[in-house]
């Protein structure tokens, strides 16, 4: 993952701003890579982080200041390369998104259901993917994480969840307006346990 985001992020000034996450969970050690080519919102700039060994919840903010929630319970700080900037402290949809993410997997931690997967993922993408709350903070504050249906708006939501059996499932919600949006669901199995069927499947719906 460090070689992959490394050699994307050295042409990086060739792309608008991106954040591109890359994962290896099929080996002892799991690795988890983040990088982003407009690091303090300037194009070009780019930076990388290896969270690896950093156990607990991570947000990344558009302008490319890294937070991080250790436990339950405690308080969201932010990565020692934010120089001061104030405002850091002001980042309050990524803090509190964090705080949901935090509540979505512990409401969930007790089930081990055939259903788990896509009963965090829906629980995701309702309740912290679609928060339209907006706060009052000198800085980010107007916006909320899910923007409403306009000219520039929220129109798709993407969770991507790892399954320890080495399976990945990837959901997504295409919005038409605020409300109604086509669902998408892949599961992509490893070589392992692909046997009759297939790499991945699909289901695609509209509500």
């Amino acid at each position: 993952p460090m070689r992959i985001v490394g050699d994307v992020l050295t042409e990086g000034d060739k792309y608008a701003g991106f954040t591109l996450v890359c994962a290896k969970m099929n080996g002892a050690e799991p690795r988890f890579v983040l990088g982003t080519n407009s690091y303090s919102q300037t194009k070009g700039h780019c930076k990388l982080w290896d969270i690896s060994n950093n156990c607990g919840i991570h947000g990344l903010t558009n302008d490319g200041k890294l937070f991080q929630r250790h436990s339950i319970n405690s308080s969201v700080t932010h990565t020692k390369d934010s120089h001061g900037d104030q405002k850091v402290s002001h980042w309050n949809k990524v803090t509190r998104g964090c705080k949901i993410f935090e509540d979505v997997l512990s409401e969930n931690s007790s089930n081990q259901g055939e259903n788990v997967m896509e009963n965090i993922a829906e629980s995701l993408l309702e309740s912290l993917l679609h928060d339209k709350v907006i706060d009052e903070t000198q800085y980010h504050g107007e916006n909320p994480i899910f923007l409403p249906w306009a000219s520039y708006c929220t129109r798709t939501s993407q969770v991507v969840l790892f399954h320890k059996d080495g399976s990945i499932h990837f959901f997504s919600r295409n919005y038409v307006n605020d409300t109604d949006y086509e669902p998408k669901y892949q599961k992509i199995l490893p070589p392992g346990l692909l046997g009759d069927h297939g790499n991945s499947h699909q289901k695609n719906a509209t509500l």
